[in-house]
């Protein structure tokens, strides 16, 4: 995005692929373009969402003259290769999950519910998502709003959740999908 007067002139750039399933090779290819469109434009603000691209670009981009915007960071701030506090033209906009809420309107829905069990995929987002999850139970105690956590399963199998479902039948029982797209 550049300013110009009181406006603002955008040009998008959709980077649409898996990070985590390009070679060396390509990333280098994908960061060579995403450059080039920086020469040619010039923009003041960039706004990176997800911590894929930002691990694609922002090292590269944090040496220019702009700010850069990171939107959807599921990761901690501590495990962020491309991120230092002291960095002066990055900002980042944590995307956090409302777990205890969310428990909380689970009892109110039903008290007789006792234990949740997760179920979430096997990508890179769903893994740091169910970490930030267990370590929520941890700080609960394990127990939150008289809720336990029972088990997780992570698969991208629908058979595989199918047969855990049809496993735990019971009013006091509920599941927790977690992410579920690979």
């Amino acid at each position: 995005m550049k300013e110009e007067g009181l406006r603002y002139n955008f040009r998008e750039y959709v980077f649409k692929s898996d990070i985590n399933k390009r070679s060396p090779f390509q990333k280098k290819q994908d960061l060579k373009e995403i450059n080039k469109l920086y020469d040619q434009f010039q923009p003041q603000y960039v706004f990176v969402f997800d911590d894929e691209a930002a691990e694609l670009v922002v090292n590269s981009l944090k040496k220019r003259d702009t700010k850069i915007f990171v939107s959807g960071v599921n990761k901690e701030v501590d495990s962020l290769s491309w991120y230092e506090p002291t960095d002066q033209n990055v900002y980042l906009l944590l995307e956090r999950f409302p777990f205890a809420e969310s428990l909380k309107l689970l009892k109110k829905l039903n008290q007789d519910i006792k234990e949740v069990t997760v179920l979430t995929s096997a990508n890179p987002t769903s893994k740091v998502i169910h970490n930030q999850l267990l370590d929520f139970f941890k700080t609960c105690g394990k127990d939150c709003h008289g809720i336990k956590h029972k088990e997780s399963l992570v698969s991208s199998s629908w058979s595989d959740w199918k047969k855990k479902i049809n496993h735990y039948k019971g009013k006091s029982k509920a599941f927790w999908i977690l992410v579920p797209w690979s």
